[in-house]
């Protein structure tokens, strides 16, 4: 449900944007501005008191989590509704919030899961990355040396068994426990899914990529991923019974319970980045911006009510400034 890469498991998207005119410029290949070439429904989520914010999740009752800092530069975790609005959650990052209202915060000391009657730390420090929660609680990621692990309360952490000896990273999980993630180990090289019926299924690579990197999937088993290739990368969708459907050239972040896709893509003249929705229907369009229009947006979530999370920046990436917006679009 967020976008990552090889390395580090998170990419934050703290980029800067500059104000200039209200022209828009289409991805490219060009395509209408929204999805099906309908304009979405955009808000700014507002802030803490701070220059900016980031909205990072969004679970199916529509409440939004992400970051924001103080008017004294503090950064704390944030849970927005349109009822109660922003809700200060304290010091950290609020990185996911399952449909129970769970949050995974990531605290100085560690991860917590917060919850309405307070913070309960995980007993994951600062070296280890996390990058999921499932609706039953479950945490995957990856350890300080380099390991796809699980995480529960009940059992705390374990290593997915059949990876091998090497590097690994689980990036998402369903709620059917089924884990996505990349290996280079000895007895694997590339994208997996694993469960604890199954066990490890290696999951086919494009021949001509560097890499191929799954980044969600859902309940259903569709997978969202990356592909690298030497000087560019582009966008899948892969199912069993499918293969491989090409998105595009961006960086999906989620794919929502009917296989639609939300991430970021980069303008190739201008090298600016935007929030895009991809269905199989009307391909991928780019969304719209907070005015006065910002030069760059990030899709980092999306649920199956078609409230896509994420930020708009106000400043040009290339240069130095402050944080963005966090923004939710509605395109259902």
């Amino acid at each position: 449900m967020s976008s990552r890469l090889l390395g580090p498991l998170f990419v934050s998207a703290f980029l800067l944007v500059s104000c200039s005119g209200n022209e828009t410029e289409p991805l490219s290949p060009d395509v209408p501005l929204g999805p099906e070439g309908h304009a979405p429904r955009i808000l700014d989520l507002g802030t803490l008191g701070g220059p900016g914010s980031n909205a990072q999740a969004v679970n199916e009752s529509g409440q939004v989590v992400g970051w924001s800092p103080l008017a004294n530069g503090e950064l704390h975790g944030f849970l927005w509704s349109e009822r109660t609005g922003m809700r200060d959650l304290g010091v950290g990052r609020a990185l996911k919030v399952n449909d129970q209202g769970v949050v995974l915060i990531r605290r100085p000391g560690g991860y917590d899961l917060w919850t309405e009657s307070g913070s309960t730390p995980t007993g994951l420090g600062l070296a280890y990355s996390v990058s999921d929660l499932n609706n039953q609680n479950v945490l995957v990621g990856q350890t300080p040396d380099g390991r796809a692990f699980i995480w529960t309360a009940a059992s705390g952490i374990e290593i997915p068994s059949g990876l091998g000896h090497g590097w690994s990273a689980a990036y998402a999980v369903n709620d059917r426990g089924v884990v996505a993630g990349y290996a280079a180990t000895d007895l694997l090289h590339g994208p997996f899914l694993w469960d604890a019926a199954s066990g490890l299924t290696a999951l086919p690579s494009i021949p001509e990529a560097v890499a191929t990197q799954p980044v969600d999937l859902n309940a259903s088993g569709q997978v969202a991923g990356v592909v690298y290739y030497a000087r560019s990368y582009r966008g899948f969708r892969w199912s069993p019974s499918e293969g491989f459907v090409d998105v595009g050239p961006g960086m999906p972040a989620s794919i929502d319970s009917f296989g639609n896709i939300i991430g970021t893509a980069d303008s190739r003249s201008q090298g600016w980045s935007y929030a895009f929705y991809w269905t199989p229907a009307s391909g991928m369009t780019s969304l719209h911006w907070l005015a006065p229009r910002p030069l760059s947006s990030f899709g980092h979530d999306i649920n199956d009510s078609g409230m896509i999370v994420g930020q708009s920046a106000r400043f040009d990436r290339r240069k130095a400034g402050a944080q963005g917006h966090a923004t939710l679009w509605r395109v259902r």
